[in-house]
């Protein structure tokens, strides 16, 4: 999965689509969730939350993981 997520954000190609995020992944009882940063990641799971609560999530998460 690394060289498509880089492929696709290559940050000196100016048809990227910008660096990776985060990935949602919907489920028909809930999402999961996966940040990275580096070498580490978190997946998040949860039955319900707002659209917008997602990149609230990654970002508090990804400040955890690179602050570790």
């Amino acid at each position: 999965e690394a060289p498509v997520r880089t492929a696709l954000s290559a940050p000196a190609d100016p048809e990227s689509i910008g660096a990776y995020d985060f990935t949602v992944r919907v489920h028909g009882e809930g999402f999961v969730v996966r940040v990275l940063a580096g070498d580490d990641g978190v997946l998040l799971t949860t039955d319900e939350m707002d659209i917008e609560a997602f990149e609230d999530a990654a970002v508090a998460i990804r400040r955890f993981l690179t602050e570790s």
